[in-house]
């Protein structure tokens, strides 16, 4: 379930955070970095404080500039307990989940990273 908490904060070296996320990252307890380009977004967050799946949503909603609420159900595209069982810290090793999510072809990598790059038509087929 999507839960909203206060507002959160971006800050890093280059950090390209300008706010249009539109309140997608509110989702998250804590955001460490946000990197906007023009082939992908990447989202740093503190895997200790913040589900993963919670992450691909908030990270799915800025890119998309939507609600996270309003976003397809996360578990259509992967099982999200699994996914956070998978993240749970201390994890030990480095993990990589590749998978899409609304038009999206989403990669996540420990120690809490999302990246989100739009899939093409070719791509989604």
């Amino acid at each position: 379930m999507i839960q909203r908490n206060g507002p959160t904060t971006a800050s890093a070296p280059g950090d390209t955070h300008h706010g249009s996320e539109g309140g997608a990252l509110d989702v998250l307890t804590s955001t460490i970095a946000v990197d906007r380009r023009e082939d992908a977004y990447e989202l740093e967050y503190d895997p200790a404080t913040d589900a993963p799946s919670q992450a691909v949503v908030a990270a799915v909603g800025a890119v998309t500039e939507t609600d996270p609420i309003e976003l397809e159900p996360l578990h259509a595209a992967v099982d999200g307990d699994a996914l956070d069982a998978l993240f749970q810290p201390p994890t030990g090793t480095d993990r990589r989940v590749d998978f899409r999510y609304n038009g999206h072809e989403i990669v996540l990598e420990t120690p809490g990273t999302v990246t989100v790059t739009e899939t093409t038509a070719e791509a989604d087929g």
